[in-house]
């Protein structure tokens, strides 16, 4: 999945969180409404009054004394509104909207800059497309133990993750720099590709993690693609070639 894709999907996540949050708060409304008497007369009363709020701080000539006022307007009639709701056994925020993240308002920005809860989900989306979903959560450098190795093995191997670690920390893409991974199963080649596949998609670059016999298997499908049917996805063999890291 390239990274615009991730985006989306990041992208999409976040704003069904604030569709939920917004869905959620309506219903609570309606619910309060409907169980309280006087409710209803008090929403329409605070959204007129903070319609009248906006207009004044817009107005040409601001008149702070008649904003003060209607803002002093504004805060009795919520007052009411929570002591209303405590009265009926509601929570005092229940009518409020409950957003998942409260910095940016389930938008995934504050301000121009990205939130914090987009950009996990950009990451956890990155992961996801990257084939690495099921390892990433056991696999990283930080898990890494040279516990197993004695002697000379153990430092060797201990050169090799510093190596690794530092070619993480100044990857740069496209730089024709590779590494080959050789030996018997156990030395904990999966493990150390993981753990560097891991620090590159925190950093934001796309990493794509497939075993050679499925990505021969995707060119040998795009290759021999006459019995191909419409209701047969085909490989998507970009990830391959536009991929910042391909780890096979």
């Amino acid at each position: 999945m390239p990274r615009r894709d991730n985006m989306q999907k990041a992208k999409e996540i976040v704003a069904r969180r604030r569709t939920e949050s917004i869905n959620l708060q309506d219903a609570h409304t309606k619910e309060a409404e409907a169980a309280i008497p006087g409710m209803r007369e008090i929403t329409d009363s605070l959204a007129k009054t903070g319609l009248k709020i906006l207009g004044e701080a817009m107005a040409h000539t601001l008149n702070e004394e008649r904003l003060a006022a209607i803002r002093g307007e504004y805060e009795e009639l919520a007052q009411k509104k929570r002591s209303l709701l405590l009265a009926f056994g509601y929570p005092e925020d229940y009518m409020d909207i409950r957003y998942h993240c409260p910095l940016c308002s389930d938008t995934g920005y504050v301000g121009i800059d990205m939130c914090r809860c987009l950009k996990r989900e950009l990451v956890l989306a990155a992961f996801e497309a990257s084939g690495l979903s099921y390892l990433i959560k056991n696999q990283s450098f930080d898990t890494f133990s040279l516990e197993y190795y004695e002697g000379e093995d153990k430092a060797l191997i201990e050169s090799y993750v510093n190596t690794l670690k530092e070619f993480a920390a100044n990857f740069k893409p496209k730089n024709g720099e590779s590494w080959f991974f050789l030996g018997p199963t156990g030395l904990g080649k999966t493990h150390l590709s993981t753990a560097v596949a891991v620090e590159l998609i925190k950093k934001g670059y796309d990493v794509v993690y497939e075993s050679a016999q499925q990505i021969m298997t995707d060119y040998e499908t795009v290759r021999f693609s006459s019995g191909y049917t419409a209701d047969r996805d085909m490989p998507d063999l970009v990830r391959y070639t536009e991929a910042d890291l391909l780890i096979i």
